[in-house]
């Protein structure tokens, strides 16, 4: 907006100043312009300029007002002064009047006001209407440009690529519609990635519910009784349902606006002491604070959702170990780790995307919705923070929650 604005406010200055210095010097010019009756009066002035008597009275007979100065009261050394004083006769507009002084050889000067028979008003109503005309030219000449420009872009909308995305036209540079183009790309990019998602999110649903589901029917169709452990099966299975739809939900309501951040003073170490008693025993799990007492201001239900994902995620992959860490240097960082079989380097970018899976050890057979990374790095972007995974001094991998240090108080 301030680009577009800048440059319609710079560019109507120059049109004025151009305009307005060009127009006048056309009407002075043509008021300046003799016409033959001032022709045939300036060569009787040079006839009698030297009889002031007979000159006045042929001025006052055509028409002139007449005064006569002494030569003295012109000062030699202004423009008008120096002219009389090589007895030159000067002319011209003053006050819409037509001014002659005339040099005498008795030292004055006289002067004669002939009063101007060309319309005054007329003139200024043509230079009003001169000048609006061209700016109104030079106006379109910058409007037309950007008009074609938006026609360009309010077409684009009006038509979806293959792809779901819109043809966002090419516009120079210099246009100041580069931004809204700008903005037309990022909002592609978004609509890419909605539809990448949209795919995503359909053929996990269709892969994640078809093996309960098969499970279920055969169950159904099985004569006879169901002993105890056909029982926990089915159990399992419908809560391994419930559980993925409720994630697809989870990610859905998080990926597709805001929400509500109720923010609030939480003690980080109270928090993973807390949320370490709620997982299986079996594992070795250690918490490190490198500060006591420290808080950070971030959402709690959200904060613990993001650390509970990120432990679940480590106890499925340890072998025997995990570890959360909570340190503060120019960021606070909450770090889980584990002794697990890592992340290769290509899938450490990947592992946040919705149902990625990497063809490794950290793949179907350990459990997981394939969601609760994906929530962890909306939960972090709400935050204004970050998400990541790196190497662990542990053998595994190491997920990173790093919050702004603004965000944190000792």
């Amino acid at each position: 907006m301030s680009r577009l604005f800048i440059s319609l406010y710079v560019f109507v200055a120059i049109s004025i100043l151009v305009l307005g210095i060009g127009l006048e010097k056309l009407l002075i010019n043509k008021q300046s312009a003799q016409t033959p009756a001032q022709k045939a009066i300036l060569s009787l002035v040079t006839a009698n300029r030297n009889q002031p008597d007979t000159l006045l009275k042929l001025l006052r007979q055509a028409g002139a007002k007449t005064q006569v100065y002494p030569a003295s009261q012109f000062s030699p050394y202004s423009t008008h002064g120096a002219a009389l004083e090589n007895n030159e006769v000067i002319q011209g507009i003053a006050d819409d009047d037509w001014l002659i002084l005339i040099p005498t050889n008795q030292d004055t000067v006289v002067q004669a006001r002939f009063a101007n028979t060309k319309n005054s008003s007329m003139s200024w109503i043509l230079y009003s209407t001169l000048f609006f005309g061209f700016l109104g030219v030079a106006i379109a000449i910058w409007v037309v440009p950007i008009w074609r420009d938006l026609r360009k872009l309010s077409t684009a909308t009006e038509t979806l690529q293959k792809d779901g995305t819109l043809e966002v036209p090419k516009i120079p540079a210099h246009s100041p519609l580069q931004p809204l183009v700008e903005g037309y790309n990022a909002l592609n990019s978004n609509i890419k990635t909605l539809l990448h998602q949209h795919k995503a999110l359909a053929g996990a649903i269709t892969h994640e519910f078809k093996t309960p589901l098969a499970r279920l029917r055969f169950a159904l169709v099985s004569p006879g009784q169901y002993d105890k452990k056909q029982i926990q099966a089915i159990r399992a299975d419908i809560t391994e349902l419930e559980h993925l739809v409720q994630e697809m939900l989870d990610f859905t309501r998080l990926d597709v606006h805001e929400p509500d951040l109720h923010i609030e003073d939480i003690p980080i170490q109270a928090l993973c002491e807390q949320r370490l008693s709620k997982f299986r025993p079996g594992t070795s799990i250690t918490l490190e604070c490198v500060a006591d007492n420290v808080t950070l201001l971030a959402d709690a239900t959200l904060l613990t959702r993001a650390i509970d994902n990120l432990l679940a995620n480590a106890l499925r992959h340890a072998k025997a170990r995990v570890r959360i860490a909570v340190s503060i240097m120019e960021h606070v960082v909450i770090s889980v780790e584990d002794d697990g079989d890592g992340v290769p380097d290509s899938d450490k970018e990947k592992v946040f995307e919705p149902f990625y899976r990497a063809d490794t050890h950290r793949s179907r057979q350990h459990g997981g919705t394939g969601l609760g990374l994906a929530i962890v790095q909306r939960i972090m972007h709400w935050h204004k923070g970050t998400c990541s995974v790196t190497n662990s001094a542990l053998g595994g991998a190491a997920f990173m929650l790093k919050f702004d240090a603004r965000s944190h108080r000792l």
